[in-house]
């Protein structure tokens, strides 16, 4: 009892830190624009792993289109998806991914209680490539990426999607 009040207090104080990154405003400066032209619900993360800290986070709208969209998270503001500045991207599209924006298959993990989402491990070699994490919910096929993206990661940003 004792621990559990301990740590309502820091809580609330601000000691207690939460996971990752709070992303939201950045990403809620794209969201009017891409709510306006994309007709399928659209979901970008609140939260990135603590490895942005400190970074300042760029996203790009690559594409916006009545059924899909694809957001760049970007450590420029001209990056245009270029490795050496993109962090990864955000996916949504009404129809299936195109297997060059998202690789197929993957390990089931469990998203949320309702959803079961597919894992595409990053490959590390001479270029690192990124995780990936699809899943479908609302009728529509949603995915993260991350440069050399983990599980927890990935996990992290997917589930703070809203």
């Amino acid at each position: 009892m004792r621990k559990l009040l301990m740590l309502g207090c820091m809580s609330m104080l601000g000691a207690v830190p939460a996971a990752g990154v709070d992303v939201h405003q950045t990403f809620a400066k794209i969201a009017p624009g891409l709510k306006s032209r994309v007709k399928i619900a659209v979901l970008l993360p609140t939260r990135l792993p603590s490895s942005f800290q400190g970074e300042k986070i760029f996203p790009i709208v690559d594409r916006a289109a009545a059924t899909s969209y694809t957001v760049d998270i970007a450590l420029s503001p001209d990056c245009q998806g270029e490795r050496a500045c993109s962090e990864g991207f955000v996916y949504g599209s009404k129809s299936s991914f195109k297997t060059e924006d998202v690789p197929s298959g993957g390990t089931p993990v469990r998203l949320t209680s309702e959803i079961v989402a597919l894992y595409h491990r990053s490959l590390v070699g001479a270029h690192a490539s990124d995780g990936y994490l699809t899943w479908k919910t609302n009728g529509a096929n949603y995915a993260i990426a991350l440069n050399t993206g983990s599980l927890a990661d990935i996990l992290l940003a997917a589930r703070s999607m809203r």
